[in-house]
């Protein structure tokens, strides 16, 4: 089969705004599988470091390890959600409402 049409475009993607053909618009759509992607490895990180119970009698050091997992996730997910957020609003007051965290990100 060739390429896809203009018309089977917008049954894809519905609004016809949307154009495939355009590198803007494959950057985007490339930015946000990748967004999605970050955001699963996230999900499946942070189970595995809760999983990460210390055991009794470990060392502090552990405990300081399987914490310090925890912040680097809850960072990332922060960076995540920022980035989505930024990347999917144009609407001023929804944007203005990210700055405390990408502040804290810093």
């Amino acid at each position: 089969s060739g390429p896809l049409d203009d018309e089977a475009v917008d049954k894809i993607y519905g609004d016809g705004l949307f154009d495939i053909t355009s590198p803007e618009s494959r950057d985007q759509l490339l930015r946000r599988r990748c967004s999605h992607i970050l955001r699963i490895l996230l999900e499946y990180e942070r189970v595995v470091v809760s999983k990460k119970a210390p055991a009794k009698g470990s060392s502090q050091e552990s405990g300081n390890s399987d914490d310090v997992a925890r912040k680097l996730v809850d960072l990332w997910t922060k960076y995540v959600l920022c980035f989505e957020m930024l990347e999917m609003e144009i609407e001023l007051h929804l944007v203005d409402q990210v700055w405390p965290t990408l502040i804290e990100l810093r």
